[in-house]
């Protein structure tokens, strides 16, 4: 899987957000999971609703109380 080019085709408001991901296997598909420095506005979540490879949009990892980001899963 090209990482650059499935980072590169997030959109710009999204891109800058990013912190760290990784590859996964999800079943028998490749992916790779996603991780923001953010949690994802609603404004956020609709620029991505519309791309059919990401999945996971209310996904939220909790590291301690005051440290949450959000991630999601490109396929």
């Amino acid at each position: 899987m090209d990482i650059t080019k499935l980072i590169e085709s997030l959109p710009l408001e999204i891109k800058d957000y990013v912190i760290d991901w990784q590859d996964i296997q999800m079943g028998e598909q490749h992916g790779m999971c996603v991780l923001l420095d953010c949690i994802l506005s609603p404004g956020q979540k609709a620029l991505l609703q519309g791309n059919k490879h990401i999945i996971g949009l209310e996904c939220v990892a909790q590291y301690a109380p005051e440290i949450k980001h959000s991630y999601f899963y490109m396929v």
